[in-house]
C-alpha cells in the first residue's frame, strides 16, 4: 500500500492526524492441519528494522517493540531508548496477534532518495553499515511477522506486506497581479516613478550593475511600484521546513529584448546576480536598463539610456519586455525535492518614449506683405 503523510508530525502539529493504511495478513499463511495459532513480531524486528539505515529529517530511525506495536522514533534528547513523552514518532505498525489485523501509521516523514525529478517517488534513503546510502524501495514487513501454527511451528511472511512510502512534495502557486511597473523617459509623468529620497534604496539595489562610462550608482530614471506583480505560496507538505526563493528568470544569457536604443543599437538581456539587465549591443555593452524583484513581488526598474520609439504614429508610445522575462517561486521542502512555478511578467514592465509635445500658450502670427515681392513691375 501507499502512505503520504499529511502533517509534519512534530508535537504541535499533531492536528489533522497521521496517514493510515490497515489490513491482514491472516490471508498470507495456510495453518495446516495444526490449525490456527496466532501472529507476532519476530524477536530480530527492530534490529532489521535497524540495518536499513533509514533517516527521518536527517535522523536516525529507531525501533522498539512493545506487545502488538512496532514503534520507529527519532532519539529526541538522547533517552538512549524510546521515551513517548520525549521521542519523535515516525511510524507505528500494530499487529493484533490472534486476527493477523495490521495497521501502519505514519506520523512523519522518512527521508527519500533525490531522483532528480522531484516527483513524488517510493525510494527510501538507507545506509548501509559503512554509512554508504543505498535505496530501499519498500518496507518488507512481512519479514518481521511470525505466524505460529496450533502446536507452535512458526513461519515467516517475507515478501507477503510490503508498504511503500510515496514522498510529499510542496505545493506552489504563482500569479500575476496585473499590476505594472512604468518608467516615463518624461520624468514625473507616471506614478511610478521614484524621485527625492526614493531613490536611496534603488540606488543601492542596483549598485552591482556595471554601466560601463555611466555613474556606477546613478540611472537617468527609477520606477517601482508597492503593488506586487505577482503573488504566490506554497504548503511544504510532509516534508516541512521548506524554504523560498522569488527569482526573475529569462530564457538565456544573451536573449533579445525585443528593445533598441534611441540611435539603433539593440538591447540583450543578462541576469547578472540576480538582477536582469538590458545591455547594448552584448554582454560587454552599457547597460540600458536593469529589473529586479523582492521577496514580495514588488519589482524595481533603473533606466540608464534612452529606447528607441518603437512606433512613429505615437510619439509617447509604450514598450515592454512582454513574453522575456519571467518571475519563478521555487520551494525545496526538508530532503530536497523542489517545485517550481513561474509566470510572464514581461509585459508588466512598461517604458515610455519620452515623445515631442507642443508648447501651451498664445501662439504668434506674423504677417508676409505681398507688396513687398520684388518683380519688374514693383520695387516691392
Amino acid at each position: 500500500g501507499n502512505a503520504d503523510g499529511s502533517f509534519t508530525g512534530s508535537p504541535a502539529d499533531n492536528i489533522v492526524g497521521p496517514a493510515v493504511v490497515s489490513g491482514s495478513v491472516l490471508g498470507a499463511v495456510h495453518f495446516g492441519a495444526d490449525g490456527e495459532g496466532g501472529f507476532s513480531f519476530a524477536s530480530d524486528a527492530a534490529s532489521t528494522l535497524q540495518a536499513l539505515g533509514l533517516t527521518s529529517k536527517g535522523g536516525t530511525i529507531h525501533y522498539a517493540v512493545s506487545g502488538d506495536t512496532l514503534t520507529a522514533y527519532v532519539d529526541q534528547f538522547g533517552s538512549n531508548g524510546h521515551l513517548d513523552s520525549y521521542d519523535r514518532t515516525v511510524f507505528t505498525l500494530t499487529l493484533d496477534h490472534t486476527t493477523g489485523q495490521f495497521q501502519f501509521q505514519l506520523f512523519d516523514q522518512l527521508d527519500h532518495v533525490d531522483d532528480g525529478t522531484n516527483s513524488k517517488n517510493t525510494e527510501l534513503q538507507g545506509h548501509n553499515l559503512n554509512g554508504d546510502p543505498v535505496s530501499v524501495s519498500g518496507l518488507d514487513f512481512g519479514s518481521l511477522i511470525v505466524a505460529t501454527d496450533g502446536d507452535g511451528d512458526g513461519v515467516t511472511l517475507d515478501g507477503k506486506l510490503t508498504i511503500q512510502i510515496t514522498d510529499d512534495i510542496p505545493v506552489v502557486t504563482l500569479s500575476a497581479t496585473g499590476a505594472t511597473v512604468t518608467v516615463d523617459e518624461t520624468a514625473g509623468q507616471q506614478g511610478n516613478d521614484v524621485g527625492g529620497l526614493g531613490v536611496i534604496p534603488l540606488v543601492l539595489q542596483f549598485s552591482g550593475v556595471q554601466h560601463v562610462g555611466h555613474d556606477p550608482d546613478m540611472a537617468t530614471q527609477y520606477a517601482f511600484n508597492a503593488a506586487p506583480v505577482v503573488t504566490g505560496g506554497y504548503l511544504s507538505g510532509a516534508d516541512d521546513n521548506a524554504h523560498a526563493v522569488l527569482s526573475l528568470t529569462i530564457a538565456g544569457n544573451g536573449t533579445d529584448s525585443g528593445l533598441a536604443t534611441t540611435d539603433g543599437h539593440e538591447i540583450y538581456l543578462f541576469n547578472e546576480n540576480g538582477i536582469i539587465v538590458g545591455r547594448v549591443d552584448g554582454a560587454d555593452g552599457v547597460a540600458a536598463f536593469a529589473v529586479a524583484i523582492d521577496a514580495l513581488g514588488q519589482v524595481s526598474v533603473a533606466q540608464y539610456v534612452s529606447i528607441h520609439n518603437n512606433d512613429a504614429t505615437d510619439p509617447n508610445d509604450t514598450m515592454t519586455l512582454a513574453s522575456k522575462i519571467s518571475a519563478q517561486l521555487s520551494v525545496t521542502d526538508n530532503d530536497g525535492d523542489t517545485v517550481t512555478r513561474s509566470v510572464d511578467i514581461g509585459g508588466a514592465i512598461h517604458f515610455n518614449d519620452d515623445g515631442p509635445t507642443v508648447v501651451h500658450g498664445s501662439g504668434t502670427i506674423y504677417h508676409v506683405d505681398e507688396g513687398d515681392i520684388v518683380t519688374l513691375q514693383s520695387l516691392g
